[in-house]
This record gives structure tokens, sequence and C-alpha cells, in this order.
């Protein structure tokens, strides 16, 4: 995983400075939307403000899988009960006790989501009674996953946003608007990060 911090570095005859971080996200989506000279250009996917537990992004890039459209049912599922079946012991029997107690959720709402486990194949009850089995691997939709968070003026922020996107995120990125950072600002950025990962 990948954090460093950046200024948005533009030509000084166009040096503006942004009056809100949105302004700053629109140019980043921008840039990264125009053509490349001589480069070989993926399809990229890009969310706009996106939200896990990890906090907002304001912006994330991804490549899917080329087999991604074998897995579409992930969709039936809340985010948060895909990164836990992905979680489950492959072919190890557990109770309906021992997921509730894995995910914080009420028996009930375990049952529920085990049953919705099992209607997508992943899941079936196990012949003891009581008992279910992982019977099919969820596997990942996405290639490459790159986090971008953008700020005006308070990096400090910025970094420990970015850090925490590292949970699901290939690399974390700060983007500063240029004309309020400095490189000395970027350099003890950065020198905090390194801080942050011994």
């Amino acid at each position: 995983m990948t954090t460093s911090v950046k200024p948005l570095v533009r030509k000084e005859k166009f040096q503006i400075e942004f009056q809100a971080e949105a302004d700053l996200v629109r140019t980043i989506m921008k840039i990264e939307r125009s053509p490349h000279r001589g480069a070989v250009r993926l399809t990229q996917n890009v969310l706009n403000e996106f939200e896990s537990s990890a906090g907002r992004a304001d912006i994330v890039y991804f490549h899917l899988d080329s087999m991604w459209r074998k897995n579409l049912e992930y969709g039936q599922l809340p985010a948060r009960w895909i990164y836990t079946l992905r979680t489950l012991p492959f072919r190890k029997e557990f109770d309906v006790y021992d997921f509730s107690m894995m995910t914080g959720v009420t028996r009930q709402t375990a049952t529920r989501i085990l049953m919705q486990y099992e209607r997508l194949g992943y899941c079936q009850r196990s012949v003891n009674k009581g008992q279910w089995l992982k019977v099919r691997q969820a596997i990942p939709i996405v290639k490459q996953i790159v986090a971008i968070e953008a700020k005006l003026t308070d990096w400090r922020r910025a970094i420990t946003q970015a850090y925490q996107y590292q949970r699901y995120a290939n690399q974390s990125w700060v983007v500063l608007d240029a004309s309020k950072a400095s490189g000395q600002k970027c350099g003890e950025a950065n020198y905090h990060l390194s801080q942050d990962r011994e």
C-alpha cells in the first residue's frame, strides 16, 4: 500500500487559487480524463465521494477484473457483508452464534445474512443441525484501487484520511492545491507518513 503527498502542479500562467475543495476535485477528475500522449489507456472507473468504513474519499479510481461480470451477485449484498463473506473460513463449519459474534450483530440478523449467502450459493447448511459451511469463495472483482484525498489547506487531516484509505486501496494519494502547498509542506507531510509506517 502506498500513500504520498504531491501538490497539484499547474503551469504558472494558469496558476489559480481554488476557492473550494470541490473545484480542486473537479480539476483532478478533468486532468485524469484527458488523453495522455503515447500512453496506452486502460478504462478506469471513477467514484466521487466514495463512502467506506475508512471514511469518505474524494475520488476513487478502480480497474475491474476481466471476469467481473461473473460475480454480479455481489450487488445483491451490502458492501459490509461482502467483506464478511471473504473473511469467513472456507469449508469449516460454524454456527449462527459464531457468525453473530464475529460480525457484532444479533442472531436474527446473522441468520438472515447467512440465508442470503445460501441463496447466492456461497454457504450452505451443514448436515449437523445449526451448522453452516462456506462452500464457495468470494472473488474480488476489482484489480486495483486508487483513493485520492484533495485538500486546500489542512494537509494533516488529509494525511490521516489517506492513511485510513489504505484499508481498501492499493494506493492512497493526497493532492494539495499548488498555490497553498509549498515543497516544504509536502516534505513535512511525507516525513509524517514515513513516521506512521514505522
